[in-house]
């Protein structure tokens, strides 16, 4: 992500970019209008010679009558019917084809951006508009928090038995309280399952070595495979 200078940098390059664009186009345009200026100032120049030579200019001297009448009749002869005053215009004759479009010129360069303006005045509220579509359904919200408690209803009906849980951890030994007075015997209730087996204990110490029994009997003597000659062969 850009930092604020990156973009002021980047923002002052677009800038300097514009106003180098807008001086080669401003001398650009200096330069066609002084051509134009000078082409200005030729024909004013011409116009002036052109109008002191008409002003010196008579024209019952040094004027050929007989070629001027010929020059006429001819004139008259060949725009017979075009040298009077135009009458009125004629209807529009049919529309032509439109011509193929042109190759799209240049792209100039881009302006200075010009300054924001204030903001309007807020307008009238307008009309309420008809209720659109209903939208899809909403993803489900979080859980909202845990109301107070109900008060409390009926007792159930007792369930089956569990299943036997696990032993917890044998807490402390509590103070023996007062001996209360023997109850009836009760009946004699279901054998309970049996528990989880214990860890095993540590290994007890050595007891004390007991009296040497009497002493065994000889064994029968038994078969020599060897070879050799001993005294079982």
């Amino acid at each position: 992500m850009e930092t604020h200078q990156e973009q002021l940098h980047s923002i002052s390059l677009l800038l300097l970019e514009n106003i180098n664009s807008f001086n080669i186009f401003k001398s650009t345009m200096t330069t066609l209008l002084d051509k134009q200026t000078e082409i200005i100032d030729a024909m004013r120049d011409r116009i002036e010679r052109l109008e002191t030579i008409i002003s010196s200019f008579d024209p019952e001297c040094r004027i050929n009558l007989g070629a001027l009448e010929n020059l006429m009749g001819r004139i008259l002869k060949e725009k017979f019917g075009k040298l009077g005053p135009c009458g009125p215009t004629g209807c529009a004759g049919p529309t032509g084809c439109t011509g193929s479009q042109g190759i799209t010129g240049f792209m100039g360069p881009p302006g200075i951006t010009g300054y924001t303006g204030c903001t309007g005045a807020t307008g009238d509220k307008g009309i309420q508009g008809f209720q659109g579509i209903v939208g899809d359904k909403g993803s489900t919200g979080c859980k909202g928090a845990v109301g107070e408690r109900g008060p409390r209803g009926d007792q159930g009906l007792k369930g089956p038995d569990g299943e036997m849980g696990i032993r917890g951890d044998r807490g402390p030994i509590g103070l023996i309280g007062a001996t209360g007075s023997t109850g009836n015997k009760g009946e004699k209730g279901d054998t309970g399952d049996k528990g989880i087996l214990g860890d095993k204990g540590a290994v007890g110490d050595k007891g004390v070595r007991g009296d040497k029994g009497p002493p065994g009997r000889a064994g029968d003597n038994g078969i020599c495979k060897c070879i050799c000659v001993c005294k079982n062969a």
